[in-house]
C-alpha cells in the first residue's frame, strides 16, 4: 500500500510528523500480521509503536542524535526528537552495528536488541569485480551524500591536494549529492585550495557507473566522522578496492574488522590522511576483506539471520 504524506517534508516537520504518522498507523490498523517490520527508525515506526508496540521490531540505520544535528536545519531538528521517541518507546530493534547497538541501550536500557548488519547483494559480486586494466595513475575514490560537516570532505580534499605535490600521478574523483560539477564541493574547493588538479566532480551516478568506479579505483577515501555502518565500505570489498577511513568513526572499525581489511587513521587530521594514502598504494588487506564480505555481508547470511529474529520473535509473543 501507498499512503500518501506532505509533499514538502517541512510540512510535516511542523506537527513533529504526527499528520505523517496517522496516515500510516491508518493503512497498517487494516493489515493483521504477527509482527510489524520498520525498516527505519522514524515515522514508520511510530506509526507500527501506536498501532502494535508488542508485535513491532525496528531497524536502526543510524543515530539521530548523531546525524539530525550535523545537518541542523528546522526539518531535521524535528526528526531527531521523533527518532529519540522511537527508540525510547520501542522494544525490539535490530542494529546494524555494535556501535548502534551500544547507543541504543544507553537510551533505552530495556530493549531487545540483534545486531544485524546491512547487505551487499550476492548477485552483484560479478559488477563490482576489479575487472580494469593496469593505470599508471592512482585512482582515490570519494563517495558522499551530502556536503555537510559530518561527511569531513574537506579534509579529505586538502589531504589529497597535499598528497598530490608528492604524488603527481595521484588523481580524486568524488561522486553524490553536492559533488557535481559548479555543485557546493567544488565551489569549497576552489575557494579553499591552491590548486583542485586532479581532482573531478562527477555528482550523482548510476549503479553501474558507481560499480565501475569503484573498480578501476585504487584506493577508497571515507573521511565521514559518523559512520552507524557505511555501505560504501561493503562496495570497496567487493571490487578490491583499498580503503582508508577512520579508526574512531562509529562502527567503521567493527565494520572493517578492526583494520584487518582496511587502513584506519585519524581522518581529522590531514597530514594523517595524506600519509595513509601515501602508504596504501600497495594494499595487502584485499584478500582478507573480500572473504569477510561473503563470510559476514552477503545477503542470503543476512536475510537469514533476520528470518530467524522473525520466528523468534513471533513464538515469544504467541
Amino acid at each position: 500500500r501507498i499512503v500518501p504524506l506532505w509533499k514538502h517534508g517541512r510540512l510535516s516537520a511542523l506537527d513533529t510528523f504526527r499528520t505523517d504518522v496517522k496516515r500510516i498507523a491508518e493503512m497498517i490498523r487494516k493489515e493483521d500480521a504477527d509482527l510489524y517490520h520498520a525498516q527505519w527508525s522514524y515515522e514508520e515506526a511510530m506509526a507500527c509503536l501506536i498501532t502494535h508496540p508488542e508485535k513491532t521490531l525496528i531497524t536502526m540505520h543510524d543515530w539521530p542524535d548523531a546525524v539530525c544535528p550535523a545537518i541542523g536545519n528546522y526539518y531535521w531538528k524535528k526528526r531527531n526528537i521523533l527518532g529519540n521517541e522511537v527508540i525510547k518507546r520501542g522494544k525490539y530493534f535490530i542494529a546494524v552495528s555494535p556501535y548502534i547497538r551500544k547507543k541504543l541501550l544507553s537510551m533505552n536500557k530495556n530493549a531487545e536488541v540483534e545486531v544485524i548488519p546491512n547487505y551487499f547483494c550476492e548477485d552483484e559480486l560479478e559488477m563490482f569485480k576489479d575487472t580494469s586494466e593496469e593505470h599508471e595513475d592512482i585512482r582515490v575514490l570519494c563517495v558522499n551524500n551530502g556536503f555537510s560537516g559530518i561527511k569531513n570532505t574537506e579534509v579529505a580534499m586538502k589531504a589529497f591536494a597535499e598528497a598530490r605535490k608528492e604524488l603527481p600521478d595521484i588523481r580524486l574523483d568524488m561522486y553524490g549529492d553536492d559533488y557535481e560539477k559548479g555543485g557546493a564541493a567544488e565551489k569549497w574547493a576552489n575557494n579553499n585550495l591552491d590548486s583542485t588538479d586532479g581532482i573531478t566532480f562527477h555528482g550523482k551516478a548510476s549503479r553501474s557507473e558507481m560499480a565501475k568506479a569503484f573498480s578501476e579505483a585504487n584506493i577508497l577515501l571515507h573521511t565521514s566522522k559518523e559512520e552507524s555502518f557505511g555501505l560504501v565500505y561493503l562496495e570497496a570489498m567487493a571490487s578490491g578496492t583499498a580503503i582508508v577511513a577512520g579508526q574512531t568513526t562509529g562502527a567503521t572499525p567493527w565494520v572493517l574488522g578492526e583494520g584487518l581489511s582496511s587502513h584506519l587513521t585519524d581522518i581529522t587530521d590531514k597530514e594523517s590522511v595524506k600519509n595513509k594514502l601515501k602508504e596504501v598504494i600497495k594494499d595487502d588487506h584485499k584478500e582478507y576483506a573480500y572473504n569477510r564480505l561473503k563470510e559476514i555481508y552477503l545477503d542470503d547470511i543476512v536475510l537469514r539471520r533476520t528470518y530467524n529474529l522473525y520466528l523468534r520473535l513471533m513464538d515469544d509473543n504467541e
